[in-house]
């Protein structure tokens, strides 16, 4: 029991040490006489053992000036070193701080001494720190113990003392910055006072009802950001916080032209999946590197895409007087193949002309089989029947006059008329 009773006492001891310094007043016969108002001292180191109670060791010192009466030279000293303890107000919350205490100390003035020491003072928390100021008085009982050395008085003397002290005590719990009786280091809420409560925290404020502090429109209740309103741009506007990039693409609303669809800054925030600075929804070719210029197209050697049509370089050659395709027709085929990949909504006529020599009906079945022929070819590389149509239209389109040789030339051609796509208007 006595282990359990001191190890709680002895736990967590606090600690101190204070300055007194004042005035001496010499109170007794033939002290009093023989001395003058003096000064005097002392620093005393505190070992806080309970709340209340401090044990001391303490070093302090006198100085009388001598009267012209004094029997003896020189000022009249007293040098001591002693022990004792103090009672105080617990410092835990409080302001002010009375305290007492009483302390026997060995001194020396010309042999030895046996000082005993009672003070009592008062003491103020400026601050929520451990430094505090204060007032003290002080009464010394000094008595003789052995006979003096020459020139030195050797009667027993009382003093009288008061001054001002300046002390620092930490004590473990007592600091208390709010001021509401729970110790920093019990309170949950050490800079919001709480009165009352062991937790040292205000009570909660009530609920508001219906409060919408940011006029949002979003109840505070279910506002993630009461204080900031919503945008209300049709993205998450539940939520009562602003969304200033509803993509997340690191282009804000403000400066994104494609504010629901993630892209890069290049096109203004607008996705670009072939990443050739042209937006998919500028971009005639989405998933193929293109030039700008071309909207977002590769450009071609032996063909160009334009609003209307596929135009080519040169002409398609056939077998004469038939529907069978040449190899020197392959290269412009293949460019117009890959052009139609790269171009994936878009969908062709294919549209074979004669010139006026022979029957309207032999024309007629010449340029429907070369318009397939070359129908059957692109179908070869890759491109879906569905985006191509074959039509022979024989002489009924003329380009040129029929009456030379280069306009009969001229004549005899197939073109690729860009059409909708079968269920796009």
């Amino acid at each position: 029991m006595l282990t359990l009773v001191l190890a709680t006492v002895l736990g967590a001891p606090g600690f101190g040490v204070r300055l007194d310094v004042g005035a001496e007043v010499p109170v007794s016969q033939p002290q009093a006489t023989y001395f003058s108002v003096g000064y005097g001292g002392s620093v005393t180191a505190a070992l806080a053992l309970l709340p209340v109670l401090d044990l001391e060791a303490q070093v302090g010192w006198v100085a009388l000036p001598p009267t012209m009466e004094a029997p003896v030279s020189g000022t009249g000293t007293l040098l001591t070193v002693g022990a004792g303890a103090r009672l105080r107000r617990p410092v835990v919350g409080n302001v002010v701080i009375p305290w007492g205490e009483l302390l026997l100390n060995y001194g020396a003035s010309g042999g030895s001494r046996l000082p005993l020491t009672a003070s009592a003072g008062v003491s103020f928390k400026p601050t929520s720190s451990g430094f505090l100021v204060g007032l003290f008085g002080r009464f010394q009982q000094v008595f003789a113990l052995a006979a003096p050395e020459p020139g030195y008085e050797s009667f027993n003397a009382s003093l009288l003392s008061f001054g001002l002290s300046v002390e620092y005590l930490h004590v473990p719990g007592a600091d208390d910055q709010d001021g509401d009786g729970v110790s920093d280091d019990d309170d949950a809420c050490p800079a919001q006072a709480g009165p009352g409560a062991p937790d040292g925290c205000p009570p909660p404020a009530p609920p508001v009802v219906n409060a919408d502090r940011d006029d949002d429109g979003v109840l505070d209740a279910a506002d993630r950001c009461p204080v900031e309103p919503e945008d209300k741009d049709g993205f998450e506007d539940d939520d009562g916080c602003p969304d200033v990039d509803d993509d997340g693409d690191g282009v804000k609303d403000a400066g994104d032209a494609c504010p629901r669809a993630a892209g890069p800054s290049a096109t203004k925030g607008c996705p670009d999946q072939d990443g050739d600075g042209v937006a998919d929804r500028d971009d005639a070719c989405p998933s193929v590197v293109g030039k700008p210029e071309n909207k977002g197209c590769p450009t071609y050697r032996q063909v160009k895409v334009t609003e209307q049509k596929i135009e080519l370089s040169q002409k398609l050659f056939f077998a004469f007087g038939g529907t069978r395709l040449l190899p020197r027709s392959d290269p412009v085929l293949l460019e117009v193949a890959q052009a139609l990949k790269d171009r994936s909504s878009l969908c062709v006529r294919i549209e074979g002309h004669t010139d006026n020599k022979g029957l309207r009906e032999q024309n007629l079945a010449l340029s429907q089989g070369r318009a397939a022929a070359v129908r059957e070819a692109l179908m070869a590389q890759g491109i879906e029947n569905g985006r191509l149509t074959a039509k022979g239209y024989a002489d009924t389109l003329p380009i040129d006059s029929n009456g030379t040789l280069e306009g009969r030339e001229n004549n005899r051609r197939v073109e690729f008329v860009l059409i909708p796509c079968s269920g796009v208007p």
